[in-house]
């Protein structure tokens, strides 16, 4: 059993762990205007191409999901295909995908996952820079897991500020989460 609750609730924190269901990571939701996003780095090596057909690129999510935390997350992604609000980049080089990431039409980044620590930090800031350029986003924001200190160093060079804290919770430990942004509202669990 994993979710999400916010980091400054004791008594459900509490409960849940009187049934074996521990906090395991902190979860901060950050958020910066839309003027302070900087252009990202150009990596000639990737490319990203906008995903418009589940079906289509089903195989790859689902290959990137079980190199990056292990299981694959299908009916996550059938879910946020099926919305109208998010766009599904995926990113490659010389033809291999290596990575993927969402970008809500309110400026909302995630969920993201890389098959590489070497292409993380390309695939979130241009997530970041794709989220900026959304018509209806007034602001551009990511949820930040406090472990991993690249995604933090990087919402922190775009001037993100941390608007509201959570904590991962779960029966076991969580899968390796370094290359991984959580879905806006942690349903990626």
């Amino acid at each position: 059993m994993r979710w999400v609750t916010l980091a400054y609730n004791p008594v459900s924190i509490s409960l849940y762990s009187r049934y074996g269901i521990y906090p395991r990571e902190p979860l901060y939701f950050m958020e910066c205007p839309l003027q302070n996003v900087k252009k990202a780095d150009d990596d000639g090596e990737l490319t990203s191409e906008l995903a418009e057909d589940f079906q289509a690129v089903r195989k790859v999510l689902k290959t990137i999901d079980m190199d990056c935390i292990g299981y694959p997350r299908e009916k996550n992604h059938e879910f946020l295909f099926s919305l109208p609000s998010y766009k599904c980049y995926i990113y490659a080089s010389h033809g291999k995908p290596l990575g993927y990431a969402y970008v809500a039409q309110n400026g909302r980044v995630g969920p993201v996952a890389t098959v590489s620590e070497n292409s993380f930090g390309y695939v979130v800031e241009s997530a970041i820079g794709f989220a900026s350029q959304e018509e209806k986003a007034p602001s551009v924001s990511v949820n930040v897991t406090g472990s991993n200190e690249k995604l933090m160093k990087l919402a922190f060079r775009h001037g993100m500020k941390i608007r509201d804290n959570f904590l991962l919770m779960s029966s076991k430990p969580f899968p390796n989460i370094s290359r991984y942004v959580i879905y806006p509202t942690g349903a990626m669990l």
